[in-house]
C-alpha cells in the first residue's frame, strides 16, 4: 500500500474520531426501559442507534427532577425517556419517538373503579410522581387531589395501605415493578382504560450547542436499526 493511502487512511480515521462523540444521557430508573446505566430496552435501542454514527451513549441515573434540571441547564447532554409535552417543545430539541407506551391506572383489587373520563375522578386520591408529565389536562385538573412522592414503588405501598384511591404509570413499568418488588399482585389491579398513549423521546436543551448535531444522529441511527431488523430484536428480548 502507498504512504498516500496509508495517510488518506489515517486522516479519515480521525476525521471519524472526531465527529464521534459521547452523549451524557440522564433519566431516574425506569425497568424495563431502564434497569440500570447499562441494562433496559431504552439503553439498548439508544445504544444502538447512537453507535450508527458512532457516537457512546454514556447514563448516569438520578432522581427525575434533578436529571430533568441538568439536561434543561445544558449540564448533561440528553433525557432519554421523556414524554413530549407542549412546554417542552418550547425548551428542548426533541427526537421522533423510539417507541410508544401506556399510561394507565392502578386499583386495589376488587375496586369497581372503571376510568372513562377526568370527570370520574372525581374526589380521588390519585398518587402520582413528581415532575413526571402525564398530560395536560390531567395535570391541570382540579376535581381530585394529585399527591407526589418521588417513585412508583412508594405509590403502590401507599395503595396497598389504602392511603390513595389509585396510582398510575406506564403498563410495562407497573408489572415489572409489582413482579420484582415482592407486591402481591393479587392485590392490586389495572384499569382496563388508559389515561393516555404516549411517545418516548430523547430531549437535548434548545441551550445545548450540539442538540440539533445530537438529534439528527440519533434519529438517521433510529432509522437505521428499524430497517435492519435490531430494533424489532431488541423490543422482542424484553417480551414487548
Amino acid at each position: 500500500m502507498s504512504k498516500s493511502l496509508l495517510l488518506i487512511g489515517l486522516l479519515s480515521f480521525i476525521c471519524c474520531q472526531a465527529i464521534a462523540d459521547v452523549i451524557q444521557g440522564r433519566t431516574d430508573p425506569w425497568p424495563p426501559y431502564v434497569i440500570n446505566e447499562h441494562e433496559g430496552l431504552t439503553i439498548e435501542l439508544l445504544n444502538a442507534a447512537f453507535n450508527v454514527k458512532g457516537d457512546q451513549l454514556e447514563v448516569v441515573l438520578a432522581p427525575w427532577n434533578r436529571v430533568y434540571r441538568d439536561v434543561l441547564n445544558a449540564n448533561a447532554d440528553a433525557l432519554i425517556t421523556a414524554w413530549l409535552t407542549d412546554e417542552r417543545k418550547k425548551l428542548f430539541h426533541h427526537s421522533e419517538a423510539y417507541y410508544s407506551n401506556r399510561l394507565v391506572f392502578i386499583k386495589r383489587a376488587g375496586d369497581k373503579f372503571q376510568y372513562k373520563d377526568l370527570k370520574s375522578l372525581d374526589g380521588k386520591l390519585v398518587g402520582v410522581i413528581s415532575g413526571y408529565a402525564y398530560n395536560e389536562a390531567f395535570n391541570k385538573a382540579t376535581n381530585f387531589h394529585k399527591p407526589n412522592v418521588s417513585n412508583l414503588i412508594t405509590n403502590l405501598n401507599a395503595l396497598v395501605a389504602k392511603r390513595i384511591d389509585l396510582t398510575l404509570d406506564d403498563h410495562a413499568v407497573a408489572l415489572y415493578t409489582i413482579m420484582n418488588n415482592s407486591f402481591d399482585s393479587g392485590m392490586i389491579e389495572f384499569v382496563e382504560k388508559p389515561l393516555s398513549t404516549n411517545g418516548v423521546y430523547v430531549l437535548v436543551s434548545f441551550k445545548n450547542p450540539k442538540h440539533k448535531r445530537i438529534i439528527d444522529n440519533f434519529n438517521y441511527g433510529l432509522k437505521q436499526i428499524k430497517q435492519s431488523g435490531l430494533y424489532d430484536k431488541v423490543l422482542k428480548k424484553y417480551g414487548l
